[in-house]
């Protein structure tokens, strides 16, 4: 059984694509004929492959360069895990402070970004869920003819990169602020 919330994502994309689509002179030949490709479109069991397919145009970051330095021309990524214990040791650094996560790339990722952000009933994100390999996620992953791992796959690479060596572009400014004595 789908998640509620994810019920009311689709149906939330497919009145939005509808509504673009169907004018105020759009014949009711037309306007069924929408609704049926509205209905298929984003139907899930055909959405999520879809954008699964189109997850290497997007990637998740905790630290997108461009908020900094808005003429950089190729993004350098940066994606720090903020699950793990913080380390207080009076700086103001992203192991010690929560951080939002927040994706670039291709627009046409931004509704899987979305989606993979989405709060399950338990407070977890599906991002969360599918870093975890949760029986959840595996419940909700069940799509005929589709591979649960192949699809974990796919939308796990968002926060995968070509180059994991962490470095920091030249640009961009680094600062340390003391918090107090520690």
């Amino acid at each position: 059984m789908l998640d509620p919330v994810i019920e009311k994502f689709l149906k939330g994309k497919k009145e939005k694509w509808l509504k673009e689509k169907m004018k105020k002179n759009t014949s009711l030949d037309k306007k069924v004929e929408l609704e049926k490709q509205a209905e298929e479109k984003f139907s899930f069991n055909i959405w999520l492959p879809t954008q699964a397919d189109l997850a290497n145009q997007i990637a998740i970051t905790t630290h997108p360069a461009k908020f900094s330095y808005p003429s950089i021309k190729k993004e350098h990524v940066f994606f720090i895990k903020t699950t793990s214990k913080a380390k207080p040791d009076g700086f103001v650094r992203s192991g010690n402070i929560e951080t939002e996560i927040d994706a670039f790339g291709n627009a046409t990722g931004i509704p899987l970004y979305e989606f993979m952000t989405l709060k399950l009933n338990d407070g977890r994100t599906i991002l969360q869920h599918l870093e975890e390999d949760t029986d959840g996620i595996k419940e909700i992953l069940k799509i005929p003819n589709v591979s649960y791992e192949d699809l974990r796959n796919k939308l796990l690479s968002v926060t995968k990169y070509e180059n994991q060596q962490v470095r920091t572009h030249e640009r961009i400014k680094q600062v340390y602020f003391p918090v107090g004595d520690v």
